[in-house]
């Protein structure tokens, strides 16, 4: 059964109600349009107080789609593979690289 983040936590999402720019990853990245929303994405997760909790369910149900604590599917299976434990540590600090990126 995949891992949900707590409701009240889901609550404090920079993105809620805007989820319409985080599946743009699914698409050919060289595209301009793709490029911008998994910008706007991004930066939206950047301001995100729940930005590791989101990467850390992201991680732990393997999500294969979307843009979750401001990795792209990609960036997560470069940075994680298949894993489904990790530190928070290490999450913390993919974190700290996505948003100098982003």
């Amino acid at each position: 059964m995949a891992k949900l983040i707590d409701l009240d936590l889901q609550k404090q999402a920079a993105c809620r109600g805007q989820t319409e720019v985080f599946y743009a990853d699914s698409g050919p990245v060289s595209n301009k349009i793709v490029r911008n929303l998994i910008s706007k994405a991004r930066a939206l997760c950047n301001t995100c107080p729940i930005q590791v909790e989101c990467l850390m369910t992201a991680i732990q149900n393997q999500e294969e789609h979307g843009i979750w604590g401001g990795l792209t599917s990609k960036e997560r299976r470069y940075h994680f593979g298949w894993e489904k434990k990790v530190t928070v540590e290490r999450v913390e600090g993919v974190v700290r690289w996505a948003r100098r990126i982003g």
